[in-house]
């Protein structure tokens, strides 16, 4: 988009929305990778929203480092585990476990997130049109945003950000990685680019 001002040509900075469950004040390894989206983006070339998980202390929208973020608050109180390369097997297995029961009693909470990150997404975006999303995984929750949005708005550019294996991780069931690899074949027919930490992630996308 150009505008004129006082005879000079000026470009409108573009807008850039980062789908995330993992952002501060949020603990992960994955916060880390997040925040430095946010944090090194050249502010001056570009918006940033970033629209992810709250707290129950910290939701609603903030201005950070230049950046506004969206904190959608979460449904309930009780403990989401999360998941750290420190972690001994036993704890592991235990977050694993707590996390299948968690599920069953509350639901799935990342579905919760999801359609209000949509909805908070497409209010930006009539608000200020959105010329590019980067969804993270994992969980799948922000790929399944981002999908929807630029289906309905093709327009839009789309990265998909691949922090972990979708159907490739061994630690998911049979019928998990079916889903994955039914969705692996959407992202690779709607989305733009792929990053990855991992250059196999990068190779498998290219035989989908």
């Amino acid at each position: 988009t150009l505008f004129l001002i006082f005879g000079q040509v000026m470009h409108a900075r573009k807008h850039i929305v980062l789908l995330t469950i993992w952002f501060p004040p949020l603990q992960s390894v994955a916060v880390n990778r997040m925040d430095a989206f946010a944090r090194y983006l050249d502010h001056e070339r570009f918006d940033l929203t970033v629209i992810t998980l709250g707290t129950p202390d910290l939701h609603g929208v903030q201005e950070e480092s230049g950046a506004q973020i969206i904190r959608i608050r979460p449904r309930n109180s009780l403990w989401k585990p999360t998941f750290k390369a420190s972690d001994s097997k036993l704890w592991h297995y235990t977050k694993v476990a707590w996390r299948k029961v968690r599920t069953r009693l509350l639901g799935d909470e990342d579905k919760f997130w999801s359609s209000r990150a949509s909805k908070a997404l497409r209010a930006l975006h009539q608000q200020k049109k959105v010329d590019l999303i980067i969804s993270s995984f994992s969980p799948i929750a922000p790929h399944l945003v981002a999908l929807a949005f630029c289906r309905q708005f093709p327009q839009c550019k789309w990265i998909v950000d691949m922090r972990d294996e979708m159907s490739l991780n061994p630690q998911s069931t049979e019928s998990e990685r079916v889903y994955y690899a039914r969705i692996e074949k959407e992202i690779n027919q709607q989305a733009s680019a792929l990053i990855s930490v991992s250059k196999p992630i990068v190779d498998y996308f290219r035989t989908v």
